[in-house]
């Protein structure tokens, strides 16, 4: 039992980590001098991006669990 708090402690703490990182990262990109066309262009591939390491990261720890 203890072995399934620390996971998901650490799950959480990942999860804010990330969600975290997304919204200091969609403000990095509203105060940067563009044209709304650009910014918007930039909001969608950070989170095609985000998306696509979180994806990622989670087969890795899936993965992980198994081997475990």
């Amino acid at each position: 039992m203890r072995y399934e708090k620390e996971e998901t402690s650490a799950t959480t703490k990942l999860t804010y980590l990330l969600i975290g990182g997304g919204i200091g990262a969609i403000l990095a990109l509203l105060f940067a001098p563009k044209s709304g066309q650009e910014l918007r262009e930039d909001i969608a591939d950070a989170t095609r991006k985000s998306l696509e390491k979180a994806r990622s990261s989670r087969t890795i720890t899936g993965k992980s669990r198994r081997i475990l």
